[in-house]
């Protein structure tokens, strides 16, 4: 796995691309976030998907294969957050 997505388990694992690289057998690599097993992200989530070294395992638990932690959500409501413009002051746009 590639550590570098900032997307936790309870939104990475639904996605198209992941259940694309469940199904295909030669994908090198995914890009998977360093830190989900700790801190907030950690808590999100009742049990954290597993690893085998560089591999992340299938979860065989039914529907996504997670269930989320709805106390921790209650105990850490959304922090609205605005972009910075990607237009920098002559009009060139830049990345993040």
């Amino acid at each position: 796995m590639i550590k570098h997505t900032i997307t936790p388990s309870a939104i990475l694992l639904p996605t198209y691309a992941t259940i694309l690289y469940i199904a295909t057998h030669n994908i090198p690599v995914q890009e998977y976030p360093p830190d989900d097993d700790s801190g907030i992200k950690a808590e999100l989530v009742k049990e954290p998907l597993k690893r085998d070294g560089g591999y992340l395992l299938i979860p065989t638990a039914p529907g996504i294969g997670i269930e989320l932690n709805e106390e921790a959500f209650r105990h850490y409501p959304p922090v609205p957050y605005e972009r910075p413009a990607l237009i920098n002051p002559d009009g060139s746009l830049r990345e993040y």
